[in-house]
């Protein structure tokens, strides 16, 4: 048990320095248009757990840009602000069953 905890202990630490280290640096994904509906979806489920919401604003910035990326892109293909959010409706009330 105590190299166990040693080791996470080592995590913690290199964890933290890695993300400072890399902090700056941008990473460019490249997603195809069916899977803008998807990640708008997926986002809005992480957005909407219990355990995410009790996370600080650094975790509720990338779901704001996250979600704001995916709503641009709907608005390029057409839809209007009112039709994506009939869109996130549909999806709450398809959770609920």
């Amino acid at each position: 048990m105590g190299a166990l905890m040693e080791m996470k202990e080592v995590s913690r630490v290199k964890y933290s320095e890695l993300m400072n280290e890399n902090k700056g640096k941008r990473y460019y994904l490249p997603i195809e248009g069916w899977q803008v509906g998807i990640l708008h979806g997926l986002i809005a489920l992480v957005a909407d757990h219990p355990g995410v919401q009790k996370l600080g604003w650094p975790t509720r910035t990338v779901i704001a840009e996250v979600r704001a990326w995916c709503l641009k892109r709907f608005e390029e293909w057409g839809f209007s602000p009112e039709e994506v959010e009939y869109l996130d409706k549909m999806r709450e009330q398809e959770q609920k069953g």
